[in-house]
C-alpha cells in the first residue's frame, strides 16, 4: 500500500475493517470466500513485513552489542594489564615471589594472549 499516491493511502486497519464489512454484507458466498482470501493475504503480508522489521532491529542490536563487547574487552586489557604488572612487581619487591610471578604472568597474558593463541594454533606460521 505504500506505493499508492497519497490521496489513496489508507491505514491497513481501515482496509481490513472495510473488507470485513463487505464480507458481512455480501450475498453471494463466492464473494465472501474471495474477500476472505484477500483479507488473509493482506494480513499475511503485513505479518511478513513486521517480522522482517523485527529481524532487522534484532540484527542491528546484536551488531551494536558485539561492538560494545569488543570495545569493553580492549579497555579491560589496556587498563588491567599494567595494573597486574605493577601489582606483580610489588609482590616480587616485597619478596612474595611465587604470587608476584603469577600476577606478572597474568598481566602479560592479558597483553599477549591473542598472539600466543594464534601462534599455538598455527596462526603464527607463515605459509
Amino acid at each position: 500500500m505504500s506505493n499508492l499516491p497519497t490521496k489513496y493511502k489508507e491505514s491497513e486497519d481501515d482496509v481490513i475493517i472495510k473488507i470485513g464489512d463487505r464480507i458481512a454484507k455480501s450475498d453471494d458466498p463466492r464473494d465472501a470466500v474471495l474477500l476472505t482470501q484477500i483479507r488473509g493475504e493482506i494480513l499475511k503480508q503485513n505479518l511478513d513485513y513486521n517480522r522482517k522489521l523485527d529481524y532487522s532491529k534484532d540484527l542491528s542490536a546484536k551488531k551494536s552489542l558485539e561492538r560494545f563487547k569488543e570495545k569493553a574487552t580492549l579497555v579491560y586489557r589496556i587498563a588491567m594489564s599494567p595494573v597486574a604488572l605493577g601489582v606483580g612487581c610489588g609482590f616480587i619487591y616485597f619478596n612474595f615471589l611465587f604470587i608476584g610471578y603469577l600476577v606478572v604472568g597474568a598481566g602479560l597474558w592479558l597483553l599477549a594472549s591473542e598472539l600466543v593463541k594464534g601462534y599455538l594454533l598455527g596462526g603464527g606460521k607463515k605459509q
